[in-house]
């Protein structure tokens, strides 16, 4: 027992020599040049770290590690498509800008991420991503900021004026989606009206199935102007333009009268009767204040939803000294559910 306990102090006497020589802390004795490169690295780790947090947050339909023979870069991976994602392009404008880091490595993902999904869809064919088409509603001037290659430009249908249908594909899991370009389509060996009619098929399925769970609008009276809709907050705004919104807003209002929508914003969308000009008279104007507050416009025309289809209303309001109604909803907004 002793000779055993002898034996254990001298081992941890000469391990913890070992430890806490005069060459431990090698870090003392590195040149400038090698600290330059250890702190270049350590950052490179950082900026690593960052990119995959973002990506692992944003695509959670992707599985994104880290590259294990590029130290500046990351691996993305789905239906069976990867993608290296090299941060090196830009080192130098991340080393540069301490503490600002996440909009250009966040800019750089989005880029690389696009490329990434167009690869996956043309993997995919067309059968494997039709359910995940939807139609985006876009103007003119965001269609274009949607096409990422001029050459190849954003696939799209005219709907009426400046407003379009664009088809995107909605990542499971994941507010990411992807606008569908004529290269895509033209890989996967079919119409680009098919792709289309895929999409705006799907929006019409989810309409229906959302509608029969909860009401899809709301609508609001005031005393002696009558009522107006509003689509609820979170629903595809697609869904205002289906022809099954006019005839389930028709049957919910008893009435055969076309509608009036307005859609300043993806985001903000209501419609009256078009029968209904003294509401209209209070409405328009006001409306219209509103359109320049918002960051990205959507239709600034108001639309007149009928049994042929869609046109711009040529309505001029009578009245735009009075922009609200003299007195409140008399009661809480009625809700109607739309089946």
């Amino acid at each position: 027992m002793p000779r055993l306990l002898t034996l254990t102090l001298l081992s941890t006497i000469i391990g913890c020599t070992s430890q806490t020589g005069p060459d431990s802390n090698v870090e003392v004795f590195r040149t400038p040049q090698q600290e330059a490169v250890a702190r270049r690295a350590k950052m490179g780790q950082e900026w690593v770290n960052l990119a995959l947090k973002i990506n692992n947050a944003e695509r959670a339909d992707v599985k994104t590690i880290r590259h294990p023979n590029q130290p500046l870069a990351l691996i993305a991976s789905a239906d069976s498509v990867e993608r290296t994602i090299d941060l090196t392009p830009i080192a130098e404008k991340l080393s540069g800008n301490p503490g600002k880091e996440r909009e250009p490595i966040r800019a750089l993902l989005s880029s690389e991420m696009h490329q990434f999904d167009r690869a996956r869809l043309t993997s995919m064919g067309f059968d494997q991503a039709k359910s995940l088409l939807y139609p985006l509603l876009a103007n003119n001037r965001q269609l274009s900021e949607l096409s990422k290659d001029p050459a190849s430009p954003t696939l799209s249908r005219a709907i009426v004026g400046d407003l379009n249908w664009v088809p995107i594909i909605r990542w499971p899991g994941t507010e990411a989606w992807t606008p569908v370009d004529p290269g895509v389509v033209n890989s996967w060996y079919v119409a680009k009206d098919v792709v289309i009619d895929a999409a705006i098929g799907n929006l019409k399925r989810d309409y229906i199935a959302d509608a029969e769970k909860s009401p899809v609008f709301d609508t609001t009276e005031f005393p002696g102007l009558g009522k107006y809709g509003s689509l609820r907050a979170g629903l595809n705004p697609g869904y205002a333009l289906l022809p099954e919104f006019l005839t389930g807003v028709r049957r919910a209002w008893k009435t055969e009268d076309d509608l009036v929508l307005l859609l300043p914003a993806r985001a903000s969308i209501t419609f009256v009767e078009k029968k209904n000009t003294p509401l209209l008279d209070r409405m328009l104007p006001e409306w219209e204040k509103r359109f320049t507050t918002f960051s990205d416009p959507l239709l600034m025309i108001p639309l007149v939803a009928s049994d042929k289809g869609f046109e711009l209303s040529n309505y001029k309001p009578t009245n735009k000294a009075a922009t609200k109604p003299a007195t409140g909803p008399a009661t809480k907004p009625r809700v109607y559910i739309v089946n």
